[in-house]
């Protein structure tokens, strides 16, 4: 597959489901069998393409503080998770043991600490968050911005309103990482978490403030997805 094929997959994925299908890599999986090895080869490429391209925003959405009912719509959620879990585990290894795409290692446990704060968590999340900002500084990366979302997520939900000051720190970094490189398309993450730091802090002004501020720049880079999933929680 071209790079330009790469890429406009990795956007037609983004676009019409707003995260990363690990059901679709499932099935694909179950399909292609034998070629496990080059599908995860293929898989940290696209993922490559898709970070280069600043449009990944896989696993954005806030992680509700609720405990999964099983055979629930949320016990799914969790389910889905440790499946994402599962796949980018798998990715990261033969990454590690292979020596290639090390480039993203940083951001996929960014992605590890989102899945494990989908299955509630919240201390290990913070922990991967933190080991992907510390690899990434190590090796030099300025766009750490899914790392410092990832550890505001896992702050908030380990400590509420207690954490505010170190969520806003993790945001500011964040920020700060978008203006120095000029990676806009991944702005609606940090509005979208200002949202969530609001909610712990129980303030509803501010919340639904940032989630519209969020909602517009979804729309604004074309990730309809993720956009109507906002659209649907200003609604309630």
């Amino acid at each position: 597959m071209s790079f330009v094929a790469k890429l406009q997959r990795a956007r037609e994925v983004l676009e019409q489901q707003g995260r990363l299908s690990v059901r679709a890599l499932g099935r694909e999986l179950e399909l292609r069998g034998t070629e496990l090895d080059e599908l995860i080869d293929e898989l940290v490429d696209v993922q490559g393409v898709a970070v280069r391209d600043g449009s990944v925003l896989a696993c954005a959405a806030p992680v509700e503080r609720r405990q999964p009912v099983p055979g629930t719509v949320e016990g799914s959620r969790v389910r889905n998770e440790e499946e994402a879990e599962d796949v980018t585990s798998g990715v990261l290894d033969r990454s590690r043991e292979r020596r290639v795409g090390l480039e993203f290692e940083s951001l996929n446990l960014a992605t590890l600490s989102r899945a494990a704060l989908g299955r509630g968590d919240a201390a290990r999340a913070r922990q991967l968050a933190e080991e992907a900002i510390a690899l990434g500084k190590e090796r030099g990366q300025k766009v750490l911005v899914q790392q410092y979302v990832a550890l505001a997520y896992a702050l908030c939900a380990e400590h509420g309103q207690r954490a505010r000051g170190a969520v806003e720190d993790a945001l500011q970094a964040a920020a700060a990482a978008v203006a120095e490189t000029g990676a806009r398309g991944l702005e609606p993450l940090i509005a979208e978490i200002r949202a969530e730091l609001a909610r712990v802090c129980g303030d509803a002004v501010a919340r639904g403030h940032h989630l519209r501020e969020a909602h517009r720049l979804y729309e604004a880079i074309g990730a309809t997805g993720h956009a109507a999933r906002l659209a649907k929680a200003l609604q309630v």
